[in-house]
């Protein structure tokens, strides 16, 4: 897609798409706003955002009711860094909401979804995330930005290095009404990790109304 342009995915299957080692993005690559619904995305392969890339031109994205299993985000670019496996959100005040992501992989961080620097406002509603992995942020990376996490479920994510489920860092997150079960981390946070790495910033985690139970 586009500048300028508004595009809607309705009910459609991306399944198998690949795209080795030269930009993110296998199955839609967004350089506009789009809206995805009802769609399905089965064991796509590439570098970041092997379903769903979003470039900073991508404002006001909406992806609801949408279904993320076995996609693999395994192949490093020119940059040699792969980030957010289903989804890798660089625009602002998109909204994620009522789907599933489930074994994902990536190989740097986000095994599911990879929230940069630009995606300022953006919401993740109703997700259930099981089984997704990465060397950092099993689930979810966090990186600089600001977000709400709300109604989501995380269940058996696993990384080797930290943030079971979540890794954040110098963010301002909102997380309400969550659960964590069974995520796990070999070096820090089963669940979540919080890396107030520049301690200059304003960031924080605000955690309400939520379950914590066997993160390790």
């Amino acid at each position: 897609t586009g500048n300028n342009t508004v595009v809607t995915f309705r009910r459609i299957i991306f399944k198998n798409g690949f795209l080795e080692g030269t930009g993110a993005g296998s199955a839609i690559r967004a350089g506009g706003q789009v809206i995805i619904e009802n769609c399905t995305f089965l064991n796509n392969q590439g570098e970041s955002g092997t379903a769903v890339f979003l470039s900073p031109d991508a404002d006001n994205s909406r992806i609801n009711n949408c279904i993320f299993k076995g996609n693999k985000g395994i192949y490093a670019g020119e940059d040699d860094w792969v980030e957010g496996a289903a989804i890798d959100v660089h625009a602002g005040h998109v909204n994620i909401t009522n789907s599933i992501f489930e074994n994902n992989q990536a190989l740097d961080t986000g095994g599911a979804i990879n929230f940069a620097i630009q995606s300022v406002g953006s919401q993740l509603i109703n997700c259930n995330f099981t089984n997704n992995t990465a060397p950092t942020g099993g689930a979810i990376k966090i990186l600089n930005t600001d977000i709400l996490i709300r109604n989501c479920k995380f269940i058996n994510n696993k990384v080797n290095g930290s943030g079971g489920a979540v890794y954040i860092r110098n963010s301002k997150v909102k997380l309400e009404n969550s659960i964590f079960t069974s995520n796990s981390a070999n070096t820090n946070g089963g669940a979540i990790y919080n890396d107030l790495y520049n301690t200059s910033t304003t960031g924080y985690l605000n955690i309400s109304s939520s379950n914590f139970k066997d993160n390790n």
